[in-house]
């Protein structure tokens, strides 16, 4: 298989084609970028962080979580050098299997990785609460009763940068950084790509809601709306040839990768802009795609063995393999941006499986459930997640034997020079780390990063793209 060239494009303006990546190197140029010791006492939370020797300015290290990303895909399209930038981090970084936490829900396990802390500490434990009316509300950041690592980091004097991350709104205001909130893409569900609930205008374009804390500081959103992509935005020959290798009739079923690619590539755009431009120390970003298409798209590959009509499997049969193609091209993309001397972290929140004995049930025809319910397809989420990282600090050519999404933040806390909270369940994954940088910065405690103040849960705020986020967890068998 071979990688598709990617247009990637600065907001409403010129779009000059960009190549694939060379195997090992970080070719492809973002087209929207402008030119605590251990035995030591608890410590005190304050001032706390420690040189890490890239003080002086510039990105120090990424954070990309891939939602859905499994080893189960990527080796296999590694073995065919289509990978090459996640194919580098692997042989000359660490990685590994990283175990997740039943039940698989992506907000409550986005949030652990975040906080550190279990989704009963962190408050976030489903896609939604339901409010005393009995109306659903989508999980918003008023429901998080621990601090993610943006407030620590930035309350710490380490300028933080996240976009997109699950769930991210209403934005926090942090003291350090910028906040692009999951909810800053005006969500769409609908088969002629208008909002769910809006309407256009007089001259065709879209009107969009208005609601606060999309961005912080909020006065960043004038900076951010340029670079947004809706489905109709992607719907022409380049896109199509990135997500369905070539151009065919639209129909209903390719909306499933039309929004969340315009989705994500909202977020990959403006993202790389403003870390090119912001050069946040610590710069985080979240993809839904691959999960995305993992639920919609997964029988079609050839590799599962599903019986599936060969029109089918000639649109939809690589449309996963393209987008974890184009993750790659993303790593290498920020990569780029960031510039000399940053590290990166790639992480997912679980895997995806086939699970043969239902597979067999479903071919008769049969009704399967399965962990995640009723989904009617015998495929779902499986705890086998993804670490990856690679850079200065971490190891070289390492294959970690354990990790859980529970080691993700003490270990990126200790990577950016500061102590690991005793009340956090997770471990510094200290094979993870180069041997120097492990005698230069022995891991630190300190009894927690929490302030001390009660976190009052309530009165729930909605925003206007509720029941849309609403229609899209149930196309996706989430709710019910």
């Amino acid at each position: 298989m071979k990688g598709p060239a990617l247009i990637l494009d600065r907001g409403s303006g010129p779009r000059p084609r960009c190549s694939a990546y060379a195997r090992g190197a970080a070719a492809l140029v973002f087209a929207l970028v402008a030119a605590g010791c251990v035995g030591d006492e608890p410590s005190s939370p304050e001032s706390l962080a420690r040189p890490t020797g890239h003080e002086t300015g510039g990105t120090e290290l990424i954070l990309l979580g891939v939602d859905g990303a499994t080893f189960h895909v990527m080796d296999g399209l590694a073995s065919e050098g289509v990978l090459p930038n996640l194919s580098r981090l692997r042989r000359e970084g660490v990685s590994g299997t990283m175990e997740s936490e039943r039940p698989l829900r992506s907000p409550p396990i986005w949030t652990t990785l975040a906080t550190g802390r279990m989704r009963e500490d962190h408050g976030i434990e489903s896609f939604f609460v339901e409010r005393p009316d009995g109306a659903k509300i989508p999980v918003t950041t008023q429901m998080r009763t621990a601090r993610p690592f943006w407030d620590i980091f930035s309350a710490q004097g380490i300028s933080t940068g996240v976009v997109a991350w699950w769930p991210s709104w209403p934005a926090d205001a942090i003291e350090n950084g910028f906040v692009i909130a999951d909810r800053a893409w005006p969500i769409r569900f609908s088969p002629n790509a208008v909002p769910y609930g809006s309407r256009r205008d007089s001259q065709g374009r879209v009107d969009d809601w208005d609601f606060a804390r999309r961005t912080w500081p909020e006065e960043l959103w004038g900076e951010f709306e340029p670079y947004i992509l809706t489905e109709e935005g992607v719907m022409n020959e380049d896109y199509s040839q990135v997500l369905f290798g070539g151009r065919f009739p639209i129909e209903q079923e390719m909306w499933n990768a039309f929004w969340v690619f315009a989705k994500d590539h909202t977020f990959v755009r403006s993202g790389t802009h403003f870390l090119a431009t912001r050069r946040p120390r610590v710069f985080a970003l979240y993809l839904q795609g691959v999960d995305v298409l993992s639920h919609y798209y997964w029988h079609y590959r050839a590799e599962e063995g599903f019986r599936i009509a060969e029109p089918k499997r000639k649109i939809y049969g690589e449309v996963l393999e393209r987008y974890y193609q184009y993750v790659d091209h993303v790593v290498g993309g920020l990569l780029e941006a960031a510039g000399e001397g940053v590290a990166i972290m790639v992480v997912s929140d679980h895997g995806f499986q086939t699970f043969d004995d239902l597979k067999v049930r479903w071919e008769r025809g049969e009704t399967v459930e399965h962990g995640g319910g009723k989904g009617g397809y015998p495929f779902w989420h499986n705890t086998g997640g993804v670490f990856m990282a690679a850079g200065p600090g971490f190891a070289s050519g390492v294959t970690l034997e354990k990790a859980s999404i529970y080691d993700v933040m003490p270990t990126l806390l200790h990577r950016m020079g500061l102590p690991v909270a005793g009340d956090m369940p997770g471990r510094v994954i200290d094979e993870a780390f180069a041997p120097d940088f492990m005698e230069r910065n022995p891991p630190r405690t300190v009894e927690t990063w929490e302030t001390g103040e009660a976190v009052e849960v309530g009165p729930l705020d909605a925003s206007p793209v509720d029941g849309a986020i609403m229609e899209k967890l149930r196309s996706l068998g989430y709710v019910d």
